[in-house]
């Protein structure tokens, strides 16, 4: 075969194979080809028969087989392998290994193994019979490798001071468990809170000094029979009635043992018998009243109460009397009012009061057929007499000072006056302040007479203020004089001076004037003050100042008097002299004029006006200033001075009701 295939490369090739020389006419001769002929490198697997059977002697394989040469079942015997020693573990793949690879017989050292923690239970025969000196147990023993059926004797366990409580269950030990001589000390027992009354025989008889009974024995520890003297109880204050208070315990009450005797015979109710005494007294009675005011939206409500500030009521009612509606009968009239009763002032209604002043209003009840309704007006009126009344109105409509108005109009019905309110509003109309005194009573006490009072405002000037206590005036009266003119100076021919002119008096803004009088001129007199009133004041009297006398001319040798200085309403005029003058006296007057020998006396000096008027009150204040003397008249030649003449004056009268 190998030379058949030479031959066909030999021929394919042409080469000439100068060198074999063993050719011949069948082809190459056997064995002729040697590995000279073979050019290196150049053989292939290919060119190695399958069948070749090249001997292992002729191979060189040494190092050269490798496994992927050797058959996946080449099945290599052990017994032509050399592993002695040569096996590792990275031979063997993890976890492959079973008993069954490892002879019986194998006798693998204790030292080959390693068995750390990894021999359990079912490792050791149930037969092992390991002796406890191969056993290492101190401390390892629990409680689950002892049986619960062991039945370990007492005599082998060693328990002195070694149980604990928590090697008792709780809840377990019993009576029969404690020996009935354990005599356990008080100091080991924890009995706080659990001896009950069972525990504590019923002849104990526990000394009260081992109780301690404070505040907490209650009504049902003490026996129904007890008998607890009343001497053994806390004392209350002495000689006082005895109530229970708001918890129901008895207290000592302010009802002293003398006046809780006062009801020693009392046959039926107190109160019964006053209401009864209330509605059976005489024609002033006015039991159980009194009256508020308040302002809203700048209107004033005018309410009758009870003497404790409530409505009048069933229970609490107000009783009033009433005269007569026949003026001719002498006989009286109860009502009682026993429900809500008010009047309105109106915002808008000015009640005639002045901005800024205190104004008065008196509060009525009148009797319109057995039914009492509030009535008002800021004058007072005669109970005695019958009245008629103007309906309120509203806004506007209630402006006058001495109307009496109510609710609703009536005419000819009898009336009392139960009270009075004094107030004072910024602006009339607009009842914003609530009034400041609140007077309740029949007439008598709240119209009880006081006495005028006067005020003298006698030099200079200043601010007259109506006195509000202790009560308003409801009217004043001004009395006043102007200042008096002063005596002129006498001398010869007309050398004497002339006499000063009084100062005007005056009372509120263009209200009152007394003008002073116009000095005199040397012996010529002059006229007197005038006088002037203005509404609101009424015009009692009004006096023009008079002239005062006038000088004279003294013949020679001949020594006369000055001129007399005029009266006035409160003062005489200077007399005449016949050296010097002498001065007005009193308020108002004149002085005299200067005497003088031989030549002309001074004229004496005028009075101021006098004037007298009422005011009626409505409050507030005036201005005032009080007129100055007017002066003397210097001397002329040869002559004497004029006297100085008196000052104005103002006097006021208040009077109230």
């Amino acid at each position: 075969m190998k030379n058949f295939i030479l031959i066909l490369v030999l021929l394919s090739t042409q080469i000439s194979f100068g060198a074999l020389t063993k050719v011949t006419g069948s082809g190459i001769a056997s064995e002729t080809i040697t590995s000279a002929n073979i050019l290196n490198g150049t053989l292939t697997s290919a060119d190695v028969s399958a069948t070749a059977n090249i001997p292992y002697s002729k191979l060189s394989l040494t190092g050269a087989i490798t496994s992927a040469d050797m058959s996946a079942s080449a099945a290599v015997p052990y017994s032509k392998l050399v592993l002695t020693n040569s096996i590792v573990t990275g031979d063997v793949v993890d976890g492959t290994l079973t008993s069954a690879d490892i002879s019986a017989t194998a006798n693998i050292p204790y030292s080959k193994l390693s068995l750390g923690t990894s021999i359990v239970s079912s490792d050791i025969s149930a037969s092992a019979a390991i002796p406890y000196s191969k056993l290492t147990l101190t401390g390892a023993v629990t409680s689950s490798d002892i049986t619960a059926a062991a039945g370990i004797p007492y005599s082998k366990l060693t328990l002195s001071n070694s149980v604990v409580t928590g090697d008792i269950v709780d809840g377990t030990l019993t009576s029969a468990d404690i020996s009935a001589s354990a005599a356990i000390p008080y100091s080991k027992l924890s009995l706080a809170g659990t001896i009950v009354s069972g525990d504590i025989s019923a002849s104990a008889a526990i000394p009260y000094s081992k109780l301690s009974l404070g505040s907490s024995i209650v009504n049902a520890d003490i026996a129904a029979g007890a008998a607890v003297a009343l001497n053994k109880l806390a004392a209350t204050t002495a000689s006082r009635a005895l109530v229970s208070d708001v918890s129901g315990f008895v207290t000592a009450s302010t009802i002293t043992t003398t006046e809780h005797g006062y009801l020693s015979g009392v046959t039926s109710s107190i109160q019964t018998q006053i209401d009864g005494l209330g509605s059976t007294s005489g024609s002033d009675a006015l039991v159980n009243h009194g009256i508020s005011a308040s302002v809203a939206t700048s209107a004033l409500t005018i309410a009758l109460k009870d003497a404790a500030g409530n409505n009048p009521s069933a229970g609490s009612a107000v009783k009033i009397a009433f005269r007569s509606a026949t003026l001719t009968t002498g006989t009286v009239t109860s009502v009682s009012i026993s429900a809500a009763l008010s009047t309105v002032i109106s915002s808008g209604s000015t009640a005639g009061h002045v901005s800024g002043q205190q104004g008065l209003i008196y509060v009525g009840l009148l009797n319109n057929a057995g039914t009492a309704e509030l009535c008002w007006s800021t004058r007072p009126w005669d109970e005695n007499a019958l009245i008629s009344t103007t309906a309120e109105g509203g806004a506007g409509a209630a402006d006058s000072a001495t109307v009496i108005y109510s609710t609703t109009a009536r005419a000819s019905v009898v009336s009392r006056i139960v009270g009075k309110l004094s107030s004072t509003q910024i602006t009339v109309g607009t009842w914003a302040a609530v009034p400041t005194n609140i007077s309740v009573g029949s007439a008598p006490k709240v119209l009880a007479y006081l006495p005028p009072t006067v005020q003298s405002l006698t030099s200079g000037s200043g601010t007259y203020t109506l006195p509000t206590s202790p009560r308003v005036p409801i009217y004043i009266i001004v009395r006043m004089v102007g200042g008096g003119a002063g005596g002129a100076g006498s001398g010869s021919g007309t050398s004497g001076g002339a006499g000063g002119t009084g100062g005007n008096t005056t009372f509120g803004t263009s209200l009152l004037t007394a003008t002073g009088a116009t000095g005199p001129t040397n012996y010529t007199a002059a006229a007197g003050g005038v006088g002037t009133i203005n509404s609101p004041a009424i015009n009692i009297g009004s006096f023009d100042g008079q002239f005062g006398q006038g000088g004279q001319t003294a013949l020679s040798g001949q020594t006369l008097v000055g001129g007399i200085g005029a009266n006035s309403m409160f003062g005489l005029g200077g007399p005449g002299t016949i050296a010097g003058a002498a001065p007005g006296k009193g308020y108002g007057s004149g002085g005299s004029g200067g005497g003088v020998s031989a030549q002309n006396t001074g004229a004496g000096g005028g009075s101021g006006a006098s004037v007298s008027a009422m005011i009626p009150s409505r409050g507030g204040t005036y201005s005032w200033g009080a007129g100055a003397a007017g002066a003397g008249g210097a001397a002329g030649t040869a002559g004497a001075v004029g006297a100085e003449a008196a000052a104005g004056a103002i006097f006021v009268t208040e009077f109230y009701q």
